[in-house]
């Protein structure tokens, strides 16, 4: 079944402000549903990713060298949970259809995401599979379920 969605999501940096804004836009509207302001010197490579209800968009981004995942509600723009990694984000999320985050980060690791906005973050990664270079490309998902991501390794 094909499910058509009235409202978009796109991510714009501020340039010179040092801000990033994810906006949420109704397409039959004029006006923005909603504006989530990330903080002050983010910026972001990530493109945003929506769960498969639809309710929760992801996005990965970057902060002074660390790197964190949000999940904002799709309706509200009211963040679900943040969670922080090591280092960059410079992919963009991959949802799973049981709705699983899967993201890969400059510490070389593809992470696999709990979605459960009620999980602790000690709670959150499910796993990793560490590589032995950066990750900033995006994961595919396969039909039979199995994860495939590039990284920097030789």
């Amino acid at each position: 079944m094909l499910r058509l969605l009235r409202t978009f999501f796109c991510l714009a940096a501020l340039l010179g402000a040092g801000r990033t804004l994810l906006h949420a836009q109704d397409i039959g509207n004029p006006k923005e549903a909603w504006i989530y302001r990330l903080a002050t010197g983010w910026v972001d490579y990530s493109s945003p990713a929506l769960s498969p209800s639809g309710d929760t968009v992801y996005v990965g981004i970057v902060r002074q060298g660390s790197g964190r995942v949000l999940a904002i509600a799709a309706a509200t723009g009211d963040k679900r949970w943040e969670l922080t990694l090591p280092q960059r984000i410079d992919s963009t999320p991959t949802v799973a259809p049981n709705g699983t985050v899967y993201i890969g980060c400059y510490d070389g690791k593809m992470y696999a995401l709990d979605p459960d906005p009620n999980k602790p973050d000690s709670q959150r990664v499910k796993w990793f599979k560490q590589t032995d270079a950066p990750i900033s490309s995006s994961a595919a998902i396969g039909a039979d379920g199995t994860i495939y991501f590039g990284s920097g390794d030789e």
